[in-house]
């Protein structure tokens, strides 16, 4: 797991996103959730709330059984409706 202070700077946070998509690439499944940290920061502020997000992940897998591909859908204006301070959303 990496550590939040190892994200601080933007250099440190693209090696780490780096680091993850290579993982992933590889198939390694162990390294790219090393590299998820839940205390790590996010695009938004921390409000103890929790979001249902639900998602389609559809993957393309080659002969030796590795993830080459992945797609995952989701409705993007539904997170930023459950995100969103209740008197942003107008829809």
């Amino acid at each position: 797991m990496i550590s939040p202070s190892a994200q601080s700077t933007p250099s440190a946070a693209a090696a780490v996103v780096r680091g993850a998509v290579e993982s992933f690439n590889r198939g390694d499944v162990d390294g790219y959730l090393a590299c998820c940290d839940p205390g790590g920061p996010r695009w938004v502020a921390a409000s103890g709330r929790t979001i249902d997000v639900p998602t389609c992940e559809v993957y393309a897998v080659d002969d030796d059984r590795r993830i080459r591909e992945s797609w995952v859908y989701g409705d993007m204006l539904d997170i930023f409706r459950q995100i969103a301070p209740a008197a942003a959303v107008s829809a």
